[in-house]
């Protein structure tokens, strides 16, 4: 990550306070000096920089945030969106991510535009506002899907329709990674006496596995500007 844009500019200013990152309208945050070109900053090289920050946070090289399911299925809508890295959870995991928020109070208030394609998901997290299982459809249809099925299976008592899917208490996460969603889940197989149980914590798991990622970001957003006034 240090060999990035964004991970160069992480180590200068990840003990920098969120006030710092208030800034007026070109005031910014700091100096491009392009020695190769002997160019002096007016603005272009600073938001250029800006961009790239957010091309570096969409590519491979760093794991903050990944693309949906929908994306790597080649399936659903909002194909091109990205989410955070629900296994992203270490302590520099944190400050990535209150830095990336400081970014954005950074953005708001200097009104120099960052160019993330997240998904409304996130947006709506960041603003408090509810979130439901049907914005899963747009990150993982064939999840959402699903859990369709089995509410079907269900309520019309399907043993057949619950027992074709052969499920036990695990699903992936959106990066794929296996999670039991129960204690000793991986043993424990989806009937329909326990699935409406299965339904339930499946759809908590997905509605919270970004919880904590997003949190980090909006308190570092929440530092530059003040939560009452977003």
């Amino acid at each position: 990550m240090n060999e990035t844009v964004f991970g160069q500019l992480f180590q200068i200013f990840k003990d920098t306070t969120g006030k710092e990152f208030l800034r007026e309208k070109g005031r910014n945050l700091f100096k491009v000096n392009l020695g190769v070109e002997g160019g002096i900053d007016a603005g272009g090289p600073y938001r250029e920089i800006l961009s790239d920050i957010c091309n570096d946070l969409h590519s491979d090289y760093i794991e903050l945030f990944i693309k949906t399911p929908n994306n790597k299925n080649d399936i659903g809508e909002l194909r091109d969106k990205y989410i955070v890295n629900p296994d992203c959870e270490n302590i520099i995991h944190k400050k990535t991510f209150e830095f990336i928020g400081k970014l954005m109070g950074l953005s708001i208030s200097s009104e120099d535009a960052l160019n993330f394609n997240l998904h409304p998901i996130i947006w709506k997290s960041l603003l408090e506002n509810q979130i439901t299982f049907q914005d899963y459809e747009t990150i993982d249809l064939n999840f959402f899907n699903l859990i369709k099925k089995l509410e079907e299976g269900l309520s019309r008592k399907d043993k057949d329709l619950i027992d074709i899917y052969d499920l036990n208490f695990i699903i992936k996460n959106s990066n794929g990674k296996d999670i039991e969603l129960i204690k000793n889940g991986l043993e424990i197989k989806v009937t329909l006496e326990n699935v409406g149980k299965y339904i339930e914590v499946a759809k908590i798991m997905k509605l919270e596995e970004m919880k904590n990622q997003i949190k980090f970001i909006k308190d570092g957003l929440n530092s530059v500007i003040g939560k009452n006034i977003l």
